[in-house]
């Protein structure tokens, strides 16, 4: 191991993962460990090890970052990039078969499934905020049974009728664990109705699979969670396919980044330098304020790192990102954007050949009337776009409401349609969401009662 090498990183939900790449596209060291709530020291902890142990004229040439923290431990470890965890494990299944049409990973916390086709990702699909069906999810059971977790695999493995509990989420599926046990159901049944039920959530709840053969005659597994081999084989019993589970299926994310990092290293950059890391994060500043540039007034965490480089989390939204901060840096952003979506030059009624169509100012009109305002402009309309929401626009269309049940946003909708009907706007446009039709223009009726029924009879 001479040369230059090159460094992936995949700080997870809860794992801390490394790998070590040659130039030849060797692999030449891993690293997997919990991260025990303090990822960075483990992470910092593991890229010291591995700055130790390298022989004489090997050097890191480039690192790169993935996972949930790649942002952090580029800015921790100084480091050239920072890919999302989507490429990073595309590139990974593509290394163990160049014909990969289908990637599902499955890590502690999230799930990721990845269609691809001539070695692209062609779609991605991840679940959503809960974690039911990922590692997190068996490991709470595996204690809640006091079982290890290869104890839990090998019971689950042993199980000739395993239990039906479902695919929901982790608050729901306690009471059905609880159910199974009251009935005498074996423990080795449900540890791999457990495992049954991580399947069907990413086949069924995830992916919305019609078919299996929709996955195509090349399946890649990987994540932590199919380190377990009675999820793997549930997997291809359920699917019918035989699948390639890596002996990395655990790394992946890393080894992917590693991948990267080689790829995507020019020849005129320069070395990536140890020296700028704090490898003791006691020689990195963090400070914890409050944002005051608005009304968010989140509260942020900030690593200043020995390299210059800093980090910022706990924003939930990219204004303290942006330089130094503070009120005037935002003075007039609601301003600025409005007009950007509305200042719109429309045709005056005198040169609209085609008439006059209203636009109810509500909704998603909000992201897409530059878009209708052009197609009308366009078409030969005049467009009437109706003021920004008052209350007098709501308590106006009271009338027209059929049931007080009504969120918000319809009663306001109904308020500005009214105001289009009472300035004698003959047609308004208004797009709905239906399965059949994504929008309609309707000539209007002279009442705003009758415009109501007319709508809710859509």
């Amino acid at each position: 191991m001479t040369g230059a090498l090159y460094l992936g990183v995949d700080l997870g939900s809860t794992t801390v993962k490394g790998a070590v790449m040659t130039e030849a596209w060797e692999l030449c060291r891993t690293w997997y460990e919990s991260n025990d709530g303090e990822p960075l020291v483990k992470l910092l902890g593991f890229v010291r090890a591995v700055l130790d142990s390298l022989p004489e004229g090997a050097y890191i040439r480039n690192v790169c970052s993935t996972g949930y923290g790649a942002n952090l431990a580029k800015s921790a470890l100084a480091g050239q990039l920072a890919e999302v965890e989507t490429l990073a494990h595309q590139r990974a299944a593509r290394a163990f078969d160049p014909e990969t049409t289908f990637v599902i990973d499955i890590g502690g916390q999230d799930m990721k499934c990845l269609k691809v086709e001539d070695g692209r990702s062609v779609s991605v699909t991840i679940n959503e905020a809960c974690s039911s069906g990922c590692g997190a999810f068996l490991e709470t059971f595996a204690r809640q049974l006091n079982m290890t977790t290869k104890e839990f695999v090998d019971a689950a493995l042993s199980s000739k009728s395993p239990c039906d509990l479902g695919s929901r989420c982790t608050v729901f599926m306690n009471s059905k664990v609880r159910q199974a046990q009251r009935e005498g159901a074996a423990t080795n049944d449900i540890a791999a109705g457990l495992c049954v039920s991580i399947v069907r959530n990413a086949l069924h709840k995830v992916l919305r699979l019609k078919s299996t053969d929709d996955l195509g005659g090349h399946v890649v597994v990987q994540g932590g969670t199919f380190l377990n081999d009675a999820v793997l084989r549930v997997f291809e019993t359920h699917t019918g396919l035989q699948v390639i589970r890596p002996d990395l299926a655990g790394l992946m994310g890393a080894y992917g980044a590693a991948f990267l990092a080689r790829d995507k290293t020019p020849a005129e950059a320069p070395d990536w330098n140890p020296d700028e890391v704090a490898f003791d994060l006691k020689e990195a500043r963090k400070i914890e304020y409050r944002y005051g540039g608005c009304g968010n007034r989140c509260q942020l965490t900030m690593y200043r790192f020995p390299s210059g480089r800093k980090f910022i989390s706990g924003n939930r939204c990219d204004f303290a990102l942006k330089g130094k901060g503070g009120h005037k840096k935002n003075e007039g952003f609601i301003e600025k954007k409005l007009a950007l979506l509305f200042d719109r030059e429309i045709l005056p009624v005198e040169d609209a050949p085609r008439g006059t169509v209203g636009i109810p100012r509500v909704l998603n009109m909000y992201e897409y009337f530059p878009f209708w305002a052009a197609v009308f402009k366009e078409l030969g309309f005049h467009v009437e776009l109706t003021p920004f929401s008052t209350q007098k626009m709501l308590t106006d269309a009271t009338d027209t409401i059929p049931s007080q049940s009504l969120c918000l946003p319809v009663k306001l909708a109904h308020g500005h349609i009214v105001k289009l009907a009472k300035e004698g706007v003959k047609d308004i446009w208004f797009r709905v969401r239906r399965a059949n039709r994504s929008s309609f223009m309707k000539r209007t009726i002279p009442t705003p009662v009758r415009l109501s029924a007319a709508i809710r009879k859509r």
